[in-house]
This record gives C-alpha cells, sequence and structure tokens, in this order.
C-alpha cells in the first residue's frame, strides 16, 4: 500500500512544493523515498491523488500530481463528539481513535466536574496533528473538525437532530434516537459523570440520556463506545 501524505487544498497543483519539516523527514529519512517514487496525497476535504517525486532537495520535495483518485462528497450523515477536558493521554486516544471510527466533529469542554483550562493555541495544534494523521492512517479523505474548548453553557446549545449524553441512568440508544436522524451530537462526561444540574439542563435542551453500559466505563472508554454505537446502528 502506498503512503499517504496529507496537503492543505490551497497547496495542491499540477506541481505540489512539499516544505513541512516533518514529512519532508519522513519522506526522505524514515521512508526513504527518491524521484520517481510514488506517494499518495489528501486535501483533508474529500479528494486524494496519486503522485510521484519529481525531486528532493534537504527541505523541500516535489511531487507531480498524475492522477485523481477520490473524490467523495460529504457525507449527509455527521456525528459531533464532545468530551471533557481530562488528562492528555486520555485525549490524544479520544482524538485519534473517534478519528478512525469516522467522528466528524470533535469538541472539548469544561464542567463542574471538570478543571477549568485555557487550551494554548499550540497544544490545539498538536491535536489537530493528531486528528490529521489518524484521517492518514485510516483512509479518510475528510478530516474531522475540532473546535476550540466549549464552556458547558454552549455545550447544551449544540443544534443536531439526535442530542445525547452517556449516562447510566439512560435508556439504550434505539429508544433515544429517531429514525430520521441525519445529525448526532454526543456528549460524554468527566469522571463521576455530569452534575444533577447539568442533567437537569441537558434535558431542557432536548438532550436525551443514554446508558451505553451496565459497567462505569473511563471517560476515553465510553466516548469511543459512543461513537462506534451509534455507526453501527447507522449501518
Amino acid at each position: 500500500m502506498k503512503e499517504r501524505i496529507y496537503i492543505k487544498p490551497e497547496k495542491i497543483a499540477n506541481s505540489i512544493k512539499v516544505d513541512d519539516g516533518k514529512i519532508v523527514h519522513k519522506i526522505r529519512h524514515v521512508l526513504r523515498l527518491k524521484v520517481d517514487d510514488e506517494l499518495l496525497v489528501f486535501d483533508g476535504q474529500g479528494k486524494e491523488y496519486g503522485c510521484r517525486i519529481e525531486s528532493v532537495a534537504k527541505s523541500t520535495i516535489t511531487l507531480k500530481k498524475e492522477i485523481s483518485l477520490r473524490n467523495e462528497d460529504q457525507n449527509l450523515i455527521e456525528i459531533t463528539l464532545g468530551f471533557p477536558l481530562i488528562r492528555e493521554g486520555k485525549i490524544d486516544f479520544i482524538l485519534q481513535k473517534a478519528t478512525e471510527l469516522g467522528v466528524n466533529r470533535l469538541i472539548p469542554f469544561i464542567c463542574q466536574r471538570t478543571a477549568s483550562a485555557k487550551i494554548s493555541s499550540k497544544k490545539l495544534d498538536r491535536w489537530r496533528s493528531i486528528i490529521i494523521d489518524a484521517s492518514r492512517q485510516s483512509g479518510r479523505l475528510w478530516i474531522p473538525k475540532l473546535d476550540n474548548v466549549f464552556k458547558f453553557d454552549d455545550l447544551i446549545n449544540i443544534d443536531s437532530d439526535a442530542k445525547i449524553y452517556a449516562d447510566l441512568d439512560g435508556v439504550v440508544l434505539k429508544k433515544a434516537v429517531r429514525s430520521d436522524a441525519k445529525t448526532f451530537f454526543v456528549a460524554v462526561g468527566p469522571e463521576g459523570g455530569f452534575s444533577i444540574d447539568e442533567k437537569d439542563a441537558f434535558t431542557k435542551n432536548d438532550f436525551a440520556a443514554v446508558n451505553v453500559s451496565d459497567n462505569v466505563l473511563r471517560v476515553e472508554t465510553a466516548a469511543i463506545f459512543c461513537v462506534g454505537l451509534i455507526k453501527d446502528l447507522l449501518r
């Protein structure tokens, strides 16, 4: 299988100049590709191309776009995952696995049982890099959107056909989702779950409580399991 790399849509032309240091290093020193070797380029917005290496320099690589391989419209079915700010490694896991499963949008948030934290632009860039790499590895054509951190009051005002939050006292997913739903928003709480006030706010804003397991799940497990259940429901 040919190696895939991500190039921003505005940089894709018949001749593509690759000047991202990490990608150049990977092509030269990890993959050890040379002139005339082939690789795949995707733009994160539904398009993928077959390309050939034209030249290799110390800090740049030039590709020739040879063929359009895939062109995919954005799916009408959209899944948005809201997850709380938790330990860094767990967030990395959520971003990676949710992307692999096909989530369309990722929203980190703060609530009563999370530490209020200001996320730097550097950290958001790092998270986006994880999402891009998971998209590349899993063969996705569309890269999920990553939002800035939401406050809980903003989270409950999201518009979606099906709005659910994970809760041990909830109903099974099939009972909470309309059969004609096209857009889904699922929120997973922090350790200890959402507070009573937050559950009341969810109810007042047309969210349904959904029980995804009889056992108490870790945040990252619940997040991935919720996405997987929705994907399975849509099959």
